[in-house]
Parts: structure tokens; C-alpha cells; sequence
């Protein structure tokens, strides 16, 4: 059996809920009419028409840099791909195993190619929905004009320049200070932002290589900021109880409990990925 064919790794819009939502933003934006705000202000509103939580689980990934970027046998387009593949599987695995909830979880891979949209676009829409600012649901409307210029206002005072920013001809290097820059002024809007109620993501999850993209250096940047717990996947194996609880005053009234037939504890009956909370 493929990969691919196996039932286990298989990921749709009906299992994640919030892929349906980025298709459709996806679609909206194929002309290249709408940019990040409205799009964000499109998620909020299908967030709440759909009933779906409202402080979901984000994980970060590498699309673009990291994963299967590492290797030079492949095009920009089948690393794209590749990534994406590895993100999606891993999710629908841990969904399978009980280690995620995938009704909130939102993949940014989810949302393809928007015509016109810059790295900083990008950035913008992620962290809008990480953030969970309440800027209203409809683009005219005033908290939401207010809201786009503090944020241009915010770059320039944190003197964030876009177009280095967006200059792939540019190493990492050379363009990490405009994407931490980013995320600072993007913090000072949002924490400053007192017309209404943020309900930002329950916590950031690094998923595909992580460290070696900018994009989720940011994320997790502006996660810090926002005091957003951030968690990363691990591989866990069945355990003792003695070994996963070294204090011997719980693990012994854990073991009281159990053995007059309570539970406290499961040890669990097969390996399997979770999420373990960033030190």
C-alpha cells in the first residue's frame, strides 16, 4: 500500500474542518483582488458560521524553506508539495492516535498560491489568526480600517522594510531583522488594539522543521509576545509508572488510587506522537 492510499494518513476538509475555510479563501483570492485583512476578516466570520472553536491549535511549518528544502534534488514546487504532504499526513496520524483535536486545528498549508500575495502577506494573515485580534467581520468596517493603519504605522516606526522582506534574492540571513521586526510591531498593534476581545490560538505547534524557516521564527516570536504557549511533537513509548513519575510521594499515592480500582494515570498500550509543551 502507498503511503498516500493509507486510510491512517489520510487528510480532508471533513476531518479538518479549517481547510474547508482556506479553500474557500484560496478560491476568493484566486484574481488577486483580496489581500490579508479581508481574508482574515472571510476566517472569522466562516469560524463562526461553521460553529468551530475559537481558539484553535496552530502549527507551524515549513512550505517553502526546511524540510524537504534540505535536499538539491528537488524544484521549488515539489518541495512545496513534498512539505505539504509531510505536514498533512503527520496531522491525520496524530488525529488517528487521539493526540489532537483536528476540528481546531489550523495548518497554514491548507491555504494554496493567492495571486499577488508577498512573503509579508503571508506573514499578515497568520499572524492575524494567531493573535485572534477582533477587529469586526466585514472590511469597511471602522475598527478594521483603524486596525490596517496602526499595523502600517507600527512598521514604520519598528522600521520594517517589506521589500527586503520579500526579496527572495536575499538570504535568510540578511532578511531575519525585517521579519523579527515584523513581529515586534505587530505585538505593539495587538497588544495596544482595546476596541475589542482577542481570543488568540490555545497554543502554537511546531510541526516540519521549524527552525530553519523565518516564517516560523516568527510565529513563534509573536507566540512569546503574546504569551501564546508554544508545544513541539514528540514519539512516546509505553511507560512505567516509575519512570514517567519520579516523585515518590504522587507515584505512590498514584499507585493507591489504582490499586483500589481508581485511575489517575493510563499507561499508554502502543507508541504513538504528542504534543509536549516547549521548555
Amino acid at each position: 500500500m502507498a503511503v498516500e492510499d493509507d486510510p491512517e494518513l489520510r487528510y480532508s476538509s471533513y476531518d479538518f474542518p479549517f481547510a474547508r475555510v482556506f479553500d474557500e479563501i484560496g478560491e476568493q483570492g484566486s484574481d488577486g483582488s483580496v489581500g490579508p485583512l479581508e481574508s482574515y476578516l472571510y476566517f472569522r466570520r466562516r469560524q463562526r458560521e461553521l460553529e468551530l472553536t475559537p481558539c484553535p491549535d496552530y502549527y507551524s511549518t515549513s512550505i517553502t524553506t526546511g524540510g524537504h528544502a534540505r535536499r538539491d534534488d528537488l524544484t521549488s514546487m515539489e518541495v512545496i508539495r513534498a512539505n505539504t504532504t509531510t505536514a498533512r499526513q503527520t496531522m491525520a496520524l496524530m488525529a488517528r492516535q487521539g493526540s489532537i483535536d483536528s476540528r481546531g486545528a489550523v495548518l497554514p498549508v491548507d491555504l494554496a498560491y493567492v495571486p499577488g500575495w508577498s512573503q509579508s502577506d503571508y506573514m499578515e494573515l497568520w499572524s492575524l489568526i494567531i493573535s485572534g485580534v477582533d477587529i469586526g467581520l466585514r472590511p469597511t468596517n471602522a475598527n478594521a480600517t483603524k486596525f490596517e493603519e496602526a499595523l502600517r504605522h507600527a512598521y514604520d516606526v519598528c522600521e520594517v522594510d517589506i521589500e527586503k522582506m520579500n526579496d527572495k534574492t536575499l538570504s535568510a540571513t540578511e532578511r531575519a531583522a525585517e521579519y523579527f521586526q515584523f513581529a515586534d510591531a505587530f505585538a505593539d498593534v495587538v497588544q495596544g488594539h482595546h476596541e475589542g476581545v482577542r481570543t488568540p490560538v490555545r497554543r502554537l505547534v511546531s510541526l516540519v522543521d521549524p527552525g530553519i524557516s523565518l516564517g516560523c521564527q516568527t510565529e513563534r516570536l509573536l507566540a512569546r509576545y503574546l504569551m501564546i504557549p508554544t508545544h513541539r511533537i514528540v514519539a512516546m513509548a509505553p511507560a512505567e509508572i516509575g519512570s514517567a513519575v519520579p516523585n515518590f510521594a504522587l507515584r505512590n499515592d498514584i499507585d493507591t488510587i489504582i490499586s483500589f480500582g481508581g485511575t489517575v494515570v493510563e499507561l499508554a498500550d502502543r507508541p504513538a506522537l504528542t504534543t509536549l509543551a516547549t521548555t
